[in-house]
């Protein structure tokens, strides 16, 4: 999709706009403790669902995976993923945005210097910097997949295709009972994907383990 460069400014300004929404939206999801191992997705599962039927998104989908195979893997917590989608005029392509859902433990609190679960925002030389567990890794890039969608549907850009945001489970230990299975079950079909954030570089490709 190729803006004009008065489109642009407007998507732009739309940004802008809902900048301080995204903000809160964060420091919501980041409050939540979703950390993995063990895999607590429940009350993240349910607020990521919240969120998309407030920013009007045009379907959610909640998708437990079946209780056998979670204690195949010999986990004992429910793995849910969950869809949010922004329908185009047409349908196709579809593309898929994959951030995830779950975080890493915070380890030993005594090395941390903020509460990891407050999503506190700390200005250093003009600059506001977000401090909280899952802020990078991955909740921030999830706000941003979401309010871009946004951005662009309060801009007027018509989208063609679909937009699906996949919140999906176990990332961190592998991603067996998220994108795999996801896929695996073919509930997302996509013909492109965007996952999570790399630094500050943009990569054609990813290293996944389903071993």
């Amino acid at each position: 999709m190729f803006l004009s460069s008065e489109l642009r400014k407007k998507v732009l300004a739309e940004i802008d706009k809902i900048k301080d929404e995204a903000l809160e939206c964060l420091a919501r999801l980041v409050k939540v403790k979703s950390v993995n191992p063990p895999g607590e997705y429940e009350e993240i599962s349910r607020c990521l669902v919240e969120i998309f039927k407030e920013l009007d998104f045009d379907e959610t989908k909640t998708l437990p995976v079946p209780e056998e195979l979670v204690k195949a893997r010999r986990l004992e917590t429910p793995r849910i993923n969950v869809l949010g989608t922004i329908k185009g005029t047409v349908g196709t392509p579809t593309l898929a945005l994959n951030p995830h859902l779950d975080v890493v433990p915070v380890g030993d609190l005594s090395k941390w210097t903020v509460d990891p679960w407050a999503c506190e925002i700390k200005e250093d030389k003009g600059i506001d910097w977000i401090y909280g567990r899952g802020v990078n890794d991955c909740k921030g890039d999830l706000v941003m997949y979401m309010y871009a969608l946004v951005a662009l549907r309060n801009a007027g850009v018509k989208l063609k295709g679909n937009a699906i945001v996949v919140g999906s489970v176990d990332e961190e230990t592998g991603g067996h009972l998220g994108a795999k299975w996801l896929l695996d079950e073919g509930h997302v079909k996509a013909d492109f994907a965007i996952i999570e954030g790399h630094t500050h570089d943009l990569c054609n490709a990813a290293m996944v383990s389903f071993g």
